[in-house]
Parts: structure tokens; C-alpha cells; sequence
């Protein structure tokens, strides 16, 4: 969902897609949903046009495209896998056998979420079926310093070690997505660490 992806002035989440050898296909026809009172309802023919002729896979949404996808989930139109990127504050529940992944940032300035509010949105969805994505900042160092700093709404952490499409692997896996993430992380590995571990017992 192209609104959300500012593909001018932060192009790397979705040039790292493109890159990572899906086919997309940018929805870029819908208007950006960020002002007061605005609802995706009217667009849903439009999108239920672009799914009919694109049979995606995934669907994907980032920062204020979430609103779409909580219309489609909604609706009936969509109930494939889905990326959210920044959970949307108007997601409040994620529909029953529906495979989602979602990612927000402890930092995130537009969507300022708690984390136990994440954590209850991802517990709505189906057991084994959903997976939250969450970078948090860590706890404070005897100088009053944080040695890890959680995401911002820019969600920087998904351009390293090539987690944005780890994460898409994720969403489409059979398996539960945070089983598939967790066996990505292998492939992280070097082929002479991986070698020297299978001595380990």
C-alpha cells in the first residue's frame, strides 16, 4: 500500500523490497489517510480492484497506510498475510486465522504506542499466527546512558542484517512467524561459523 512508504525522502524500506527479489506492485493510486476524521471505506472498490488484479501474496502497509488495511481486514476483502509497519492506532484487533506481522518502535513519535497495548493487539489474532516485532530501548547504564536505542517511526533496524524482508518471509511462511523468523537468523551466520557450530553438542 503505497501511501504510508515515502518512497521520495526514505526510499530505503521499500527499495530494500524491491531489492529482495518480490514482485511488487505499489498501490499508489489513494490518497495519504492522515487528516482528521478520514475514512478508507470509500476506497475499498478501488482497493478490492488492485487485489483482484495484482493477487498479492502479502499485502503491506507502513505508517498511516495501516489505515487501509484495518478498512480491508474489516471489510472481508483481505484476510491474507499482512506487514504492518508502525501499528496504526485505529487497529485494535486482528481478525481471526489471519497470518500478520507487525513492527512499531519504542521511539515511534507519530504512533506513540506502550507496549502492552502491542502486545494485547497481537494476543487478538489466532494462536501461532501472529508475531510483534518490537524494538525497545534497553535499560539504563550506571552513567544514565541506553546502550540500545528502540526504533523510531522510520522503524531504521528493518534496513540491517535484512530483517524487512525477513520479516516478509515471516508473514508468509506455513509455519508460525515467529518459528520463521527465529530460523532466519541462522542465515545470518557466516559459513565457517555455521561449519565450526555443528561440532557443538
Amino acid at each position: 500500500i503505497g501511501p504510508g512508504f515515502d518512497r521520495e525522502a526514505q526510499a530505503e524500506h521499500s527499495r530494500m523490497l524491491e531489492d529482495s527479489g518480490y514482485q511488487v506492485h505499489w498501490c499508489d493510486a489513494l490518497p495519504r489517510p492522515d487528516r482528521r476524521g478520514f475514512s478508507a471505506t470509500p476506497y475499498l472498490p478501488q482497493l478490492q480492484e488492485e487485489l483482484e488484479s495484482a493477487a498479492p501474496d502479502l499485502v503491506v502497509s507502513a505508517s498511516v497506510g495501516g489505515a487501509y488495511v484495518v478498512a480491508l481486514w474489516q471489510s472481508g476483502l483481505w484476510a491474507g498475510p499482512t506487514l504492518m509497519l508502525n501499528a496504526h492506532p485505529c487497529c485494535l484487533r486482528i481478525p481471526a486465522s489471519v497470518r500478520a506481522v507487525i513492527a512499531h518502535g519504542s521511539n515511534d513519535e507519530v504512533f506513540p504506542t506502550a507496549r502492552k497495548r502491542l502486545e494485547d493487539l497481537v494476543a487478538t489474532g489466532s494462536p501461532n499466527r501472529c508475531l510483534l516485532y518490537y524494538t525497545g530501548d534497553s535499560g539504563r547504564l550506571s552513567s544514565g546512558r541506553l546502550s540500545r536505542i528502540g526504533d523510531r517511526h522510520d522503524l531504521a533496524s528493518l534496513l540491517r542484517h535484512d530483517c524487512l524482508p525477513r520479516l516478509a518471509d515471516a508473514a508468509l511462511s506455513e509455519d508460525c512467524p515467529e518459528l520463521a523468523l527465529a530460523r532466519s537468523w541462522r542465515l545470518q551466520l557466516s559459513a565457517a561459523r555455521s561449519e565450526a557450530e555443528e561440532w557443538l553438542p
